[in-house]
């Protein structure tokens, strides 16, 4: 083969017994490629490491199409010889448009500034790297100012798979996944992009396994109809962790951790406002997030979330910063229930003049809060049930939060707080 010049000192050539090898011609240490990078049996390529260790790069991406698996590969182009720059942008876009139904992304680092656009259906890209989970080795580096993979409308069957994005600039607009439609990512980290990945109103069943999205200007943002996001980290971003300020309707966070999220910017660990449907956040440690653990509704009504076995600790003291584990506000049926409140936060549970029918049921605080539920009253529509027990200022036949018809909650009890009479709503009125 011919010699191909990476770096100012870095050389990649055959030697006389045919093998790859890369070369030093500073000090004339050469290394074979296989002791070097392992790969997976299915992926045939060879590559090249820069002498300085900046950018490990493999000369093709494999496109495999249809179900017989045959396979096309595409040059990764290298920009700047005496640098090493290696673009794999377009050589990833001819891939994508060729119809490929699988593209692999050997072990390696990856530069480009061209958006990659996928189709509306059936594409999957993975990285063949050693190491997976929150340090996957394969490292895809966006240097551009817009959308690094950019999902069609309405998408379905779009797959990525154990890779990390690295954006420019976190206080800048670059996004690093925009999930427009249904997206499936496993195994994937995301940061430093001005929006970490951004869903769409649009995106059905969109699942997030094992992710870590840190270091963004805002984590997650958008909306969704079932979305699902099991395991993983979301910290360390400017702003919020999660912003779903759009419709979503069906969700769960599942086993995640959200920390650390808003220090720069403020905003919560997770944020909804206009979530049109039922969802669960479960089973979740969240901590030191500088406006609060959770916020449901801030304009738009959120309805029916469930907050259940979750773990909550401290908080971040930023200046002008609010203060809660969970505030409900503009909300419709919250039920909040055994969860964990540890540390030093003002409110447990701040349920707001707009939160209708909040339940809470069987919390525990653990040195702190310093108050556990904080309820704001002047809205007479604001129904909390305490362990399932609403409180009224006086009969609820005649007066206080709970007066008149409530129709369907056949079975409701409430009890007054003026002389602890227990009523219960049966038949059109308090007995």
């Amino acid at each position: 083969m011919a010699q191909h010049q990476l770096g100012a000192n870095t050389i990649v050539e055959e030697d006389s017994n045919g093998d790859t090898v890369i070369r030093n011609t500073a000090n004339n240490n050469q290394f074979k490629l296989t002791d070097l990078i392992e790969l997976a049996d299915d992926v045939d390529v060879s590559g090249a490491i820069d002498a300085n260790a900046e950018t490990i790069s493999e000369p093709v991406v494999r496109a495999y199409f249809g179900e017989s698996q045959t396979y096309q590969d595409y040059v990764i182009e290298t920009v700047s010889a005496g640098t090493a720059f290696v673009d794999i942008g377009n050589a990833l876009q001819t891939a994508v448009d060729a119809g490929a139904a699988t593209v692999v992304l050997p072990e390696g680092q990856y530069r480009t500034d061209v958006t990659v656009t996928l189709p509306s259906s059936g594409i999957t890209i993975k990285g063949q790297g050693s190491q997976l989970g929150a340090n996957p080795s394969t490292i895809y580096d966006y240097k551009g100012t817009g959308t690094a993979i950019d999902g069609a409308t309405n998408s379905t069957g779009i797959n990525i798979k154990n890779m990390r994005f690295q954006g420019p600039d976190a206080t800048g607009s670059s996004i690093g996944v925009d999930a427009t439609g249904s997206i499936r990512m496993r195994s994937v980290t995301v940061s430093n992009f001005g929006t970490g990945i951004q869903t769409g109103s649009a995106a059905y069943y969109s699942n997030f396994v094992d992710c870590v999205i840190q270091v963004n200007g805002v984590g997650l943002t958008g909306g969704a109809n079932s979305m699902r996001f099991e395991g993983g980290i979301v910290s360390q971003n400017r702003g919020r962790g999660v912003e779903i300020t759009n419709d979503l309707r069906g969700f769960v966070f599942d086993t995640v951790a959200f920390e650390k999220n808003g220090a720069d910017d403020g905003g919560e660990g997770l944020f909804f406002d206009g979530a049109q449907g039922g969802g669960l956040i479960t089973g979740c440690y969240i901590e030191d997030n500088a406006d609060g653990g959770i916020t449901f509704g801030g304009t738009a009504a959120t309805a029916a979330p469930v907050v259940q076995g979750n773990f909550f600790q401290h908080y971040s003291d930023r200046d002008g910063g609010q203060n809660h584990d969970i505030r409900v506000d503009q909300c419709s049926g919250a039920v909040i229930g055994t969860n964990y409140h540890f540390g030093n936060v003002s409110v447990g549970i701040d349920i707001g003049p707009n939160a209708d029918w909040t339940r809470t049921v069987s919390e525990r605080y653990i040195s702190g809060p310093q108050t556990a539920v904080a309820d704001d009253y002047p809205n007479s529509f604001t129904h909390t049930l305490r362990h399932g027990i609403g409180q009224n200022d006086g009969d609820p036949n005649v007066e206080g939060q709970w007066s008149g018809a409530v129709n369907t909650l056949e079975g409701v009890q409430v009890v007054d707080t003026t002389n602890g009479v227990l009523y219960t709503y049966r038949g059109g009125s308090w007995v």
